[in-house]
């Protein structure tokens, strides 16, 4: 008996698990695309960002302190902006390149007209040499002081951070007889401020409302119909620590400001104050102080890049935040000094009162 064969079953492939899936190798063309168009975007609008961002800084007023010390910088981040303009330029972006163009124009809106010196050739009212400087706690050293005094034959000098022991070293070092009429409240650590003057002083006037010291008078110039109003003044700094001092003394300021004005306007008007105001030109607090008649030196000199802080460390200042404010007057130079043992370069301009 024959045995029958059966046939045999095809084998089939081992099957995955249905919950399994093959891997597929990474496209690396794709990742690199992916990295390549976040770095053009990067460099189209990076910098165009970066400008957006100095411009929201400079414009808005801030009452947190970390802000506002980025807030006074924000002049660096706008000055940037040039950057992805030629940028975007070269790489015929044309998207990004408007929004360039539109960053800068702004930006240029900002810093050019600090660099760009008002006309003072028509004013033919006194010519007055005021400087200004804070004296870190009083440990300035007062015989250089004098000397910046009588090489820039200085008429008004106002000084910060006035303590009892500096103003003893001051007189020793010849200070009152460079400048022989004063009006000082020193008080401890960084509170005291002074004002020194070639000229008789007349309204002197100690104000008690703000933080630190605030002293004004108005100066008895021989021969001249003339009698400006000076004002040496220190604000608190906003940072690191709580800036609540610093913004209720600024909101004061301007109604103080105005006061002077109108006790100066009797006697032929101009306002000069000076001190360290720990604000720049990019802190929008400072800049509604200029209003009403009032400027800034620097600006009116073209010298509104000059920085003062801080002094004491290898590389150079970075921000200016010693000011002096004109009213009625016009500043026709400034510069700024150095002031062994300061933290701050002191600030020295010529003005020309309007009349």
């Amino acid at each position: 008996m024959t045995s029958s064969t059966q046939p045999t079953k095809p084998t089939r492939p081992p099957q995955l698990p249905k919950h399994t899936k093959q891997t597929q190798p990474p496209d690396h063309r794709s990742i690199r695309r992916l990295i390549r168009r976040i770095g053009n975007h990067l460099v189209n609008y990076g910098f165009v960002a970066v400008g957006v961002l100095g411009l929201l800084l400079h414009g808005l007023s801030f009452r947190i302190s970390s802000l506002l010390a980025l807030a006074a910088f924000s002049g660096y981040l706008i000055a940037l902006t040039p950057v992805a303009l030629l940028l975007t330029g070269l790489r015929r972006q044309l998207r990004p390149f408007v929004f360039a163009v539109i960053v800068t124009v702004v930006g240029a809106t900002v810093l050019i007209p600090r660099f760009v010196a008002s006309d003072a050739g028509y004013l033919h009212g006194p010519r007055i040499v005021v400087m200004t400087g804070n004296l870190r706690l009083g440990s300035t050293d007062p015989a250089s002081v004098v000397r910046l005094v009588r090489e820039h034959h200085v008429n008004v000098l106002m000084l910060e951070e006035l303590t009892k022991q500096e103003r003893a070293n001051l007189k020793n070092a010849g200070l009152d007889a460079a400048l022989p009429y004063s009006l000082v409240d020193p008080r401890p650590d960084a509170r005291g401020v002074g004002l020194w003057s070639a000229y008789p002083l007349a309204d002197r006037e100690k104000y008690t409302t703000f933080t630190f010291a605030l002293v004004s008078a108005r100066l008895l110039i021989p021969g001249q119909s003339a009698s400006p109003t000076v004002a040496a003044t220190h604000m608190p700094g906003p940072f690191p620590q709580s800036p609540d001092d610093w913004l209720k003394d600024m909101a004061r300021l301007p109604k103080l400001l105005s006061l002077l004005e109108n006790s100066a306007t009797p006697y032929g008007g101009g306002v000069l104050v000076g001190g360290d105001f720990n604000a720049t030109l990019d802190t929008a607090q400072f800049r509604k102080l200029l209003s009403d008649g009032y400027n800034d030196a620097g600006e009116q000199a073209g010298a509104g890049g000059a920085r003062t802080y801080p002094a004491d460390t290898w590389y150079p200042p970075l921000i200016g935040i010693d000011h002096v404010l004109t009213n009625k007057a016009t500043a026709q130079s400034l510069v700024t000094v150095s002031l062994p043992g300061s933290d701050h370069r002191g600030v020295i301009t010529t003005v020309r009162l309007d009349h």
